[in-house]
């Protein structure tokens, strides 16, 4: 607000105004974003509903490499992605609901990963283990247990509410989530759905 009102009152230097300008759109859309997670976050309090509407059949490779496709620091070359995910592995489920879950995952990991992470899936009889790991420095001390707490924002974070949302989803599904360094290096976000065949169809 402090830059709409220079502008306003005209105390900018010449060509100062496009800069202002700028950090008022960029602080906007931060603002947007962050008030769009709050209100999605609340639509969980009450209780969970399944969505038919918004169902549709997701292979999840596909969607990982399409959200690959995005990334500039993948296109460059600078981030690696391992998509182990299973290639002719399709599921109906939520649209919204998963592409959300994703891009908070990935969008975490890409933010902290020096060169790689790496999707791994491990199906246990009915049971889906979802893991998404980065090279980064990991999670600090004590850190694992409070990254799931809305806005719990660690070094580089953004507005502390992407892994509430992922945790809300996921326990929405009576899955479990956690998060935990690898004994490689770097962290890793688990999803893991007992008897995943009660909410998805394979």
């Amino acid at each position: 607000s402090g830059y709409a009102e220079a502008i306003r009152d005209g105390v900018m230097e010449k060509g100062e105004e496009i800069d202002a300008l700028n950090i008022i759109i960029d602080e906007s859309n931060k603002l947007s974003q962050a008030i769009g997670s709050i209100l999605y976050l609340s639509s969980f309090d009450g209780p969970s509903k399944y969505n038919y509407k918004e169902v549709k059949r997701i292979n999840f490779y596909e969607s990982v490499e399409e959200l690959a496709l995005k990334s500039v620091d993948v296109q460059s070359g600078k981030i690696e992605i391992i998509n182990n995910f299973p290639m002719a592995l399709s599921v109906e489920l939520e649209v919204e609901k998963y592409n959300k879950l994703l891009n908070n995952i990935l969008g975490n990991a890409l933010r902290y990963a020096k060169s790689k992470i790496y999707c791994d899936l491990i199906i246990k009889d009915k049971d889906f283990i979802f893991t998404i790991r980065d090279d980064g420095p990991g999670f600090k001390y004590g850190e694992e247990d409070k990254v799931f707490e809305r806005f719990y924002k660690g070094e580089g974070g953004h507005n502390g509410l992407g892994l509430s949302i992922v945790k809300k989803i996921v326990e929405a599904y009576e899955g479990e989530v956690r998060a935990y360094n690898h004994k490689d290096g770097g962290a890793v976000i688990e999803l893991r759905f007992n008897d995943f065949y009660r909410y998805f169809m394979v």
